[in-house]
Parts: structure tokens; C-alpha cells; sequence
């Protein structure tokens, strides 16, 4: 795990991020997680997720773990996205993978919050 999602400092960084950014912060920390060629796809998916999430049009980034988290959801998501009928059809095919990844990154965030807020630095607070 990414030590520095574990630094308040970075913390209040990540918050104040756009959304481009903030995604591949996250993006960054879970590919460690990533391993062949089936490690890359799925790794791949969730950089697109988080992009969805994190830079949705007419939303601000998300400003905390547990907006982040309510974001990464396929219902959210695919309402955020109404203005590129694609992006439901792709996020639907994402879900339809085993595990589904929509919601594996959604547990993943849980489990990192999890993590962040028995280190307490604060993953359920926000910068707004």
C-alpha cells in the first residue's frame, strides 16, 4: 500500500486535485496490486473508473474518501455520464466482468479508507 495516502499533508493535496489527477493518484497506489497481462486489464479498468468518477462533466472532483466511494457506483456513474451514452455501455460491460470491477474498486476504496482511518488520517474527512 501507498505509504503516502497515510501523510495528512498528501491527504489535503489529494482533495484539492482535479479529477484527472486525483485518478491517477489512486490509479497509481492500486497498481501495485497488478500482475500479468489480466492484472493490466483490470488494472486498466480501474483507471478508466476512477476517471469517470473523479472528472464526471458539470461535477466538481470529489473532496472526500467517502464521495469518492458513493461515486463509484454504476448508477452514479452512468447518470453523470448521461451526455455519452458509451459510457454506460461501458461501465454495464465493466460490471459484467468477474468480479464485477465496478464494485471490487468500490470495495477497494472501502478497505483503503478503512486502513486510512485506523492510521488516523482521517479518510472520512474532507476538504470542503
Amino acid at each position: 500500500m501507498c505509504s503516502k495516502f497515510f501523510d495528512p499533508n498528501f491527504l489535503t493535496e489529494l482533495w484539492a486535485m482535479n479529477g484527472y489527477t486525483m485518478a491517477a493518484e489512486f490509479a497509481e497506489m492500486f497498481d501495485e496490486h497488478t500482475r500479468g497481462l489480466a492484472g493490466q486489464y483490470f488494472a486498466d479498468a480501474r483507471v478508466f473508473v476512477l476517471n469517470l468518477a473523479c472528472a464526471a462533466p458539470d461535477t466538481s472532483p470529489p473532496r472526500s474518501m467517502p464521495e469518492l466511494i458513493e461515486r463509484i457506483d454504476p448508477d452514479w456513474l452512468t447518470t453523470a455520464w448521461t451526455s455519452d451514452p458509451q459510457v454506460a455501455a461501458e461501465v454495464a460491460v465493466l460490471q459484467s466482468a468477474k468480479p464485477p470491477i465496478v464494485t471490487e474498486l468500490a470495495m477497494m476504496l472501502q478497505g483503503l479508507a478503512a486502513d486510512m482511518n485506523a492510521a488516523g488520517t482521517g479518510a472520512d474527512s474532507n476538504v470542503r
